[in-house]
């Protein structure tokens, strides 16, 4: 796979003393396939580079892994949303979960190949939205995919995740 977006993670592939693990260009276009969707293309990077392991990537989260990824994270936010009466208003992709999905980072699928990250978490559902326009409970944490992943990527480098 060439790497347009995120060759920050191609050069970097030694997080927390392990060498990530990606997953088979194959695997992911089976993926799409049996969910009926398309990957933005700089998370198609991400799980081509790292996807199936890489130790702490995003801080906190429970281990990205595609298979798990697909059979919890996305089922588990909804259910979070759907207990909290927020519809986030169009098809989303949750990659990086946290306290039982009552905290996920995610971006919208069809938006662009490296698209807007947003942050969604139960604990803001009640509280007054300073971010016009987006659901409640939500934020916009990176302009796109790949900023986020840079962005983790210098935390590690400097010790704070």
């Amino acid at each position: 796979m060439e790497i347009k977006y995120l060759k920050s993670l191609q050069n970097y592939p030694v997080i927390n003393g392990f060498k990530s693990k990606g997953v088979p260009e194959s695997k992911i276009e089976q993926t799409e396939q049996q969910l009926g969707i398309k990957f933005p293309k700089a998370y198609k990077e991400y799980l081509f580079l790292a996807g199936e392991l890489n130790d702490g990537l995003f801080g906190n989260a429970i281990e990205d892994n595609l298979s798990w990824a697909v059979e919890d994270f996305q089922q588990d936010a909804k259910e979070e949303l759907a207990r909290t009466g927020v519809s986030l208003g169009k098809p989303f992709w949750v990659f990086t979960s946290m306290d039982s999905c009552e905290q996920f980072d995610y971006f919208y699928l069809n938006e662009s190949d490296n698209p807007v990250v947003y942050a969604w978490c139960a604990y803001d559902v009640n509280e007054t939205s300073q971010h016009s326009g987006l659901p409640k409970g939500v934020r916009k944490l990176y302009n796109s995919f790949s900023e986020y992943v840079d962005a983790c990527i210098e935390g590690h480098k400097k010790g704070m995740m």
